[in-house]
């Protein structure tokens, strides 16, 4: 049996908090940008169900596409391949998604009495 004050026991303990703040992390954002993007409008869920439905349909096909590209001309291309379409998805969120951060002035600072 293992000792669990060893450094591999601590070890797996880092790797499974890891694993659960990513994938916290990984199950919020998309919410937070949705909810932003859409709150008043009552479109909240059929927003967030769509964006769920394209992020399971780009999970599903990825493998797919790099299975036919790997067979055709290796797996240097099939990950030049995922990457130019990630990139691709990347350029467009930048283009076409909104900034949803208010922009402000910013107040001035006011200095003490008698300065």
């Amino acid at each position: 049996m293992a000792n669990p004050k060893s450094p591999a026991a601590s070890d797996r303990a880092l790797d499974w908090l890891n694993f659960i703040l990513a994938d916290v992390r990984d199950g919020l954002g998309h919410y937070l940008a949705i909810k932003d993007l859409t709150e008043g409008t009552g479109r909240v869920n059929v927003s967030l169900g769509a964006l769920t439905s394209l992020f399971g349909l780009g999970a599903a096909l990825s493998p797919g596409i790099a299975g036919v590209v790997v067979q055709a001309a290796g797996y240097d291309a099939a990950f030049l391949t995922l990457a130019g379409i990630a990139a691709a998805a990347f350029v467009l969120v930048l283009l076409a998604l909104p900034e949803t951060h208010p922009r402000t002035t910013p107040l001035p600072l006011t200095t003490p009495a008698g300065n």
